[in-house]
């Protein structure tokens, strides 16, 4: 299991944001997006519904499960 996946994964659940959690997790935006995609990538599937300009992330019915 891809644990700093989990933890970026668990931090957007949080914030409800992937620069929020970034901020969290004292990364970059795009290492937290990285770790997300890796994590999502090993599970088979998205964990999180990406929607540009969108104020909060929601979780797909996959990633509801893995929470």
């Amino acid at each position: 299991m891809y644990f700093p996946g989990i933890e970026a994964f668990l931090a957007i659940v949080r914030t409800e944001s992937i620069s929020k959690a970034a901020e969290l997790l004292h990364l970059s935006q795009a290492a937290v997006s990285y770790r997300l995609k890796t994590l999502e990538q090993e599970m088979g599937g998205l964990l999180v519904k990406r929607i540009k300009g969108a104020p909060k992330i929601s979780l797909t019915p996959k990633g509801e499960n893995f929470l």
